[in-house]
């Protein structure tokens, strides 16, 4: 029998070598790179494109520069009423941000 894999994210990462076409990783860290809430896409929808893409980098998404770059990347009316109550998580933040933006902060 082959050498056992010792933890999920081994094994993750073992499946993604086997499976996935060259040059994911750098697609992936490209896409991570540029990304940003886009005109008219709600913080729902944002959010777990960002949640997805740390998951495709094995980026541990509760780590505070990682809830500080998803903050950054808000629009700026949601980003800015979100640091009021400097949230500790993405799921806070995003609740927030979603409450912000339910309420129309920004008119």
């Amino acid at each position: 029998m082959g050498n056992l894999l010792s933890s999920w994210p081994s094994f993750i990462s073992t499946l993604k070598e086997q499976f996935c076409p060259l040059g994911y990783k750098q697609k992936y860290l490209m896409d991570w790179q540029y990304l940003k809430q886009g005109r008219g896409q709600d913080v729902q929808s944002f959010t777990e494109e960002f949640r997805k893409q740390a998951l495709n980098l094995g980026i541990a998404p509760d780590s505070p520069k990682v809830v500080t770059k998803y903050i950054g990347l808000l629009h700026s009316y949601v980003r800015h009423s979100l640091l009021l109550f400097e949230p500790t998580s993405i799921d806070s933040a995003s609740v927030k941000a979603i409450h912000l933006e339910n309420r129309g902060t920004h008119e």
